[in-house]
């Protein structure tokens, strides 16, 4: 075997592992538009079926996530240290994960609307887990598009701010409104898991930004 053919081998066996963290972002997107549309749904029937369309996903995930880890196991050489690579789509796992978590308890409450603030935190979802699809479509050029992939992570951390900022206004406004105290702890309830959501997708550009400092 020549040096290129050894070189393309090389890099077959590294471009194994970019479609699946291309696909675990791509079912973070559907899954964070499933959940917006809950909130605008105008029926509890409605919602169910977004949220099975979201376990639909979540569950996906889980069989990317097996794969993903049954390669890294059987693969001699991969693009980037193996424990970066495990965490990394550990951490995309777990926001499918997270996401799923707010399809649950939006569905379980059963509110009949929303305010601004927690329709903007998930339209901040949507858009956070559309950055980290751009993030990983552009990993495997991932020496020369370095700037880039710095930038989208830098937009997801403001993204996670903003939602801080909606979750506490979201608080503030809570205990003005009159509620009954199961009112309250529910409404407390659903906002701290969808705040949550949005720091798992800040956790995974986190460890993108960390395995970008090591090449």
């Amino acid at each position: 075997m020549n040096f290129n053919q050894f070189l393309q081998k090389f890099v077959a066996k590294e471009e194994r592992f970019f479609p699946l963290f291309i696909r675990q972002a791509e079912l973070a997107v559907k899954a964070s538009e499933y959940l917006r549309a809950m909130l605008d749904a105008e029926d509890q029937e409605t919602r169910e079926d977004l949220r099975k369309k979201i376990k639909q996903q979540e569950k996906s995930g889980d069989d990317i996530l097996l794969e993903f880890n049954h390669q890294l196991t059987i693969r001699t050489l991969t693009p980037f240290d193996r424990d970066d690579m495990h965490e990394l789509a550990q951490s995309m796992d777990d926001l499918l994960d997270r996401i799923d978590d707010s399809a649950n308890v939006v569905a379980t409450h059963a509110f009949e609307s929303f305010g601004d603030n927690i329709k903007n935190m998930t339209d901040n979802i949507v858009r956070e887990c559309g950055y980290l699809l751009e993030i990983m479509n552009k990993m495997p050029d991932m020496l020369t598009k370095a700037d880039e992939i710095y930038q989208l992570c830098i937009k997801i951390k403001e993204i996670e701010h903003e939602n801080d900022d909606h979750h506490d206004e979201y608080m503030n406004q809570l205990f003005k409104r009159g509620l009954d105290l199961i009112g309250i702890i529910k409404r407390k309830d659903m906002v701290h898991i969808i705040e949550k959501t949005t720091d798992f997708g800040k956790y995974c550009a986190d460890k993108v930004r960390s395995i970008m400092t090591k090449q």
